[in-house]
C-alpha cells in the first residue's frame, strides 16, 4: 500500500499501477517516492473497532508513510450494547472450546452440571467447574459494562491487555505506605492501575510516576491488590516491612476478542 500526502489517499498496488502506469513488481520504490507516493508502514489499531470509530493517520517519516490510528468513542448506549456483545462472545468462545476439548457430548455435561458439586464425579469436575467459573466472570463483566459511565470503562472490561508483566514495589513503614512503584511494565502503563489497600484506594500519580504515600493505609493486615482498569485484580498479596518487590504476571481470565474483529450487531 502507498500513501500520497498531496491527495491524502492510500493506494493499493493495483491502484498505484493505474495511477502511474508503472508495474510495482518491477519498479523501484524510490521511483514512486519521487512521484509523491510513499510505501505505508502499517500498524495495528490499539482501540477496538466496535467501541470506537477509527481513522488512519499517515506521517511521512524518511521514505515511508507511517500509519497510526485515532479513535472517537461511540455513544455510551452503543458502547454498552457492543461491549455486552463482545464479552458474551468471548466467553462463549471459551466455553465452546472447553466443551469441545472435554470429549464429552452435550447430554453428559448437562447431566454432570445438574449434580451437586460435592457429589459430582472427578471425571467431569474440572470441565464443569472451569465453565462455571467463566460464567461467573462473565456475569461480573456484564454488571461492569452496564454500570459504566463512559466507553473507556467498557474498553477496559471488554478489551483488557492480553498479558501484563512487570514489578510492583511497595515501601511500607508500619501502617503507612511510603511509596508504590511500577517498573518493567509490558502490556500496560501506570495510569491503567490503582492500588487497593485495606484503608485506601490510591490512584496512579502521573507527576511522580508512582502511587504516592498514604498514611494509615493498613491496620495491621498488610494485604494489597493491584487493580487494572478499575475492574481486574492483576496482583494480590501481602507485603512486608520496608521495600518489597512483587512480580506481576497476569493474563485476563477470559481471552478478549481481537481489537479489529469487526462484528455485526
Amino acid at each position: 500500500m502507498f500513501y500520497n500526502p498531496s491527495t491524502a489517499r492510500t493506494y493499493t498496488l493495483k491502484q498505484i499501477e493505474q495511477q502511474t502506469g508503472l508495474d510495482p513488481a518491477v519498479t523501484a520504490v524510490e521511483v514512486y517516492i519521487d512521484m509523491g507516493f510513499y510505501p505505508v508502514t502499517e500498524n495495528t489499531p490499539t482501540l477496538p473497532d466496535c467501541l470506537y470509530t477509527l481513522t488512519a493517520v499517515y506521517t511521512i517519516t524518511g521514505n515511508a508513510a507511517v500509519q497510526s490510528w485515532t479513535g472517537v468513542a461511540v455513544s455510551l448506549a452503543d458502547g454498552k450494547t457492543h461491549g455486552l456483545s463482545c464479552v458474551k462472545k468471548a466467553a462463549d468462545d471459551y466455553i465452546t472450546a472447553n466443551f469441545n476439548a472435554s470429549g464429552f457430548n452435550t447430554p453428559l455435561l448437562v447431566a454432570a452440571m445438574s449434580i451437586d458439586s460435592a457429589s459430582r464425579g472427578a471425571t467431569f469436575a474440572a470441565t464443569v467447574d472451569a465453565m462455571a467459573a467463566k460464567t461467573n466472570i462473565l456475569q461480573d463483566q456484564i454488571n461492569a459494562v452496564n454500570a459504566a459511565v463512559d466507553v473507556a470503562e467498557i474498553t477496559y472490561v471488554a478489551f483488557p491487555a492480553t498479558a501484563v508483566t512487570g514489578t510492583l514495589t511497595l515501601t511500607r513503614a508500619g501502617n503507612d505506605l511510603t511509596l508504590g512503584e511500577l517498573s518493567s511494565l509490558v502490556g500496560a502503563t501506570g495510569p491503567d492501575f490503582e492500588l487497593v489497600l485495606p484503608n485506601a484506594t490510591i490512584q496512579w500519580d502521573a507527576g511522580s510516576n508512582s502511587f504516592p504515600a498514604s498514611a494509615a493505609a493498613w491496620s495491621g493486615t498488610y494485604t494489597f491488590t493491584l487493580r487494572y482498569g478499575g475492574f481486574y485484580d492483576v496482583l494480590t498479596g501481602t507485603t512486608g516491612t520496608g521495600e518489597v518487590a512483587h512480580a506481576i504476571n497476569w493474563t485476563p481470565p477470559i481471552t478478549p476478542l481481537p481489537l479489529t474483529h469487526s462484528p455485526s450487531y
